[in-house]
């Protein structure tokens, strides 16, 4: 979950796929052997009945984003090792699960919450809602300032996922409900 805090951080954004430093991608790996992941994407996911039993499937407290590395945090703790095969073949047709780019990561990042929320205690949980916001806040005066220079897109939806940071912070459901 430290990867988390260094996304959140916005630390990835200095050194994408860097081994240490982005730990969500999966780097320079050539995809050419079975490797074992922190998460499967929810599109790409496929499991035994008897384990998506066991775990009781993807959480429903999730609308979008965040259920798929839920599940591979719960199936971790049951003992089992969430991989991807090279060999497996995968056609997304569509990809129009958000309305806008700025809708897809205030979800995202709703999701991030989520998990912080349901997966983290005490001072973890409270540490790891600072750094989603802080890297936000981070990078949304980064667009902002590099905004003067050249117009990045990416400028609008920082600092619109900023402002609505006491929305998104509060994740999926009720944060009483969410224990680990």
């Amino acid at each position: 979950m430290w990867s988390m805090a260094l996304f959140a951080f916005g630390i990835t954004t200095i050194a994408p796929r860097n081994r240490w430093l982005d730990p969500e991608s999966l780097g320079a790996w050539q995809r050419d052997t079975v490797r074992e992941v922190g998460v499967v994407t929810g599109c790409f996911l496929l499991s035994p009945r008897a384990v998506w039993d066991e775990l009781g499937g993807l959480d429903e407290r999730y609308f979008m984003y965040g259920e798929d590395a839920d599940l591979a945090m719960r199936a971790r703790t049951a003992g089992y090792r969430p991989v991807i095969c090279p060999d497996a073949k995968l056609v997304h047709e569509v990809g129009q699960c958000s309305e806008t780019p700025v809708h897809k990561t205030l979800l995202l990042y709703r999701g991030k919450a989520s998990l912080v929320r349901m997966h983290w205690k005490g001072l973890r949980r409270t540490a790891g809602l600072f750094l989603l916001a802080a890297g936000t806040g981070l990078r949304a005066l980064a667009s902002g300032l590099l905004s003067i220079v050249r117009r990045p897109e990416s400028a609008g939806r920082w600092q619109t996922l900023w402002r609505e940071r006491g929305d998104w912070l509060r994740g999926y459901g009720a944060a009483e409900d969410q224990t680990a």
